[in-house]
């Protein structure tokens, strides 16, 4: 077998090995917290609303009516988010692409070297071709200039292995006690409503001391022992939260 023609084959062979020469990458991903400062407890409001309390005084129940701000405590803690990705090649994967990678650039290279040793015999009386050592020179430029970019993506997969960290910004973690009423005064003019364990409503308007007084039927008796139950719901109208079960 005649040179050129050897370069040529082992120029193909190379070819024939292009799907085995990505490398496989593995990439995980994974939040970092670095902690900036210690951390706080503040009050913060929740929002206003009512609170009702109240009990049978004979034949009244006595309900009193709040205007309550809501409070709970908060700790705060500023913090830096951090996202963590490591990469690392699966088995032989990259060592076998930059392996291919460099057959690639050697095959390009034997057929540069082997075209400029090739005589340029000229195509026989009325054809037209290319001189032989003109059309090698092509494909080991070809084939060579393949083989450098393969090189440079190994490259490059090689370089992103490991790991690195890439920083998402600071946050502030906020972590909540449950609410309380840290305010309150008497609610004037506010409606409570009494309900009967038999569905029977009673309402009122407190005063200006947030108190208010909710007369009780007559039968009262009768409908508890009727309904066979002992308790009413108290609530103050506007405020869902605002409702308690009082024993008559």
């Amino acid at each position: 077998m005649k040179r050129g023609a050897r370069a040529v084959a082992v120029a193909l062979a190379a070819l024939g090995c292009v799907p085995p020469c990505c490398a496989q990458l593995l990439e995980t991903r994974d939040l970092r917290v670095e902690v900036l400062e210690p951390a706080r407890t503040v009050e913060v409001a929740l929002g206003s609303g009512l609170a009702v309390r109240g009990a049978r005084k004979g034949e009244y129940v006595q309900a009193h009516v709040e205007r309550v701000e809501r409070c709970a405590r908060e700790e705060q803690q500023r913090v830096l988010g951090i996202e963590v990705v490591v990469r690392r090649a699966v088995g032989a994967s990259l060592l076998l692409e930059w392996g291919f990678s460099g057959v690639f650039a050697l095959a390009g290279g034997w057929l540069l070297a082997e075209s400029f040793e090739q005589p340029d015999v000229g195509p026989p009386t009325g054809e037209i071709a290319a001189p032989r050592s003109q059309s090698l020179r092509v494909t080991g430029l070809a084939i060579g200039l393949a083989g450098l970019g393969l090189l440079g993506a190994a490259a490059v997969q090689t370089v992103s292995l490991g790991v690195h960290e890439r920083p998402l910004g600071e946050r502030t973690l906020r972590r909540q006690s449950p609410g309380y009423a840290c305010r309150a005064a008497p609610a004037a003019a506010a409606t409570v409503r009494l309900t009967l364990p038999d569905g029977t409503q009673i309402e009122a308007l407190t005063g200006a001391d947030g108190t208010a007084s909710l007369p009780l039927p007559a039968d009262v008796s009768a409908i508890v022992a009727r309904e066979g139950r002992a308790r009413a719901t108290l609530e103050a109208l506007g405020d869902a939260k605002a409702q308690i079960r009082i024993e008559l």
